[in-house]
């Protein structure tokens, strides 16, 4: 700011504000027409010529002040990323993801994606929550966010997509179970069972798609292509024949 027109008036101390005057710019333009935008910048330039020429990019310096605004806002929203990270990887449910991370690892599960799976007991919809929690931040998608952060291509998706949908009802849905079958066991099978066939099925999809070298839609067809192909196969075998038990013996039909 010291080799800029603006030196004077900004300082280090105005970096947060600017960034929050810049995205609440940005909010009050959205879904407007361009024209209607056009009169929302002309009245911050006039409210607060300062902020409004850096955060519309007003002149040479104003670019200039704007380009390295948004290498601050990089970093700032990194550094946030990373402190919700530590939150997360030092909780309870993150201590416990980490632990399952040897056994999702064919999967292609992290302990982050652990964590949304051990959430989804209470309720499937919570993993979505927790993906946008761990994963959506600053604007960002979840799916961006689990790009950038850890790596994750559509054959990720795919294995966790087929995951989610043979993991094992809710808590609630459990205990349901329990209550109709008046026992544990089933309980316990309930849940065991589906999140076992489910993890094989994830496994074989990823680990075999990677071997393959398939891409997410590759492997999604081959795994449908699969399924189709096991229906009809199962279709053609013939069904046993009952076996035919003698019936009464009639007796003389009287006149």
């Amino acid at each position: 700011m010291d080799k800029t027109s603006f030196k004077g008036r900004l300082e280090a101390a105005d970096i947060v504000p600017l960034l929050l005057y810049q995205e609440d710019l940005r909010e009050r333009k959205r879904g407007l027409t361009q024209a209607e935008a056009n009169s929302v910048n002309q009245a911050a330039l006039e409210e607060n010529p300062v902020y409004a020429a850096v955060a519309l990019r007003q002149g040479k310096d104003g670019k200039l002040l704007a380009g390295e605004l948004r290498k601050i806002d990089g970093k700032r929203k990194t550094l946030r990323r990373e402190i919700r990270q530590e939150r997360f990887e030092d909780s309870f449910l993150g201590r416990a993801g980490k632990a399952l991370e040897s056994v999702t690892a064919g999967a292609g599960f992290t302990w982050r994606i652990n964590v949304a799976l051990l959430s989804a007991l209470a309720a499937k919809e919570n993993s979505a929550a927790t993906l946008g929690a761990i994963y959506g931040l600053d604007g960002m998608s979840i799916g961006e966010g689990m790009a950038s952060v850890s790596g994750f291509t559509p054959l990720h998706a795919l294995a966790l997509m087929l995951f989610m949908a043979l993991y094992p009802p809710c808590v609630p849905a459990a205990i349901m179970v329990k209550t109709q079958t008046l026992s544990t066991r089933w309980m316990l099978f309930s849940i065991l069972f589906q999140m076992t066939v489910g993890l094989m099925v994830a496994t074989l999809v990823f680990t075999g798609g990677s071997w393959l070298g398939l891409s997410g839609f590759e492997a999604m067809w081959a795994y449908y292509g699969f399924c189709l192909v096991l229906l009809l196969l199962l279709a053609l075998v013939p069904a046993g024949e009952e076996q035919q038990k003698p019936g009464p013996v009639a007796g003389p039909a009287r006149p």
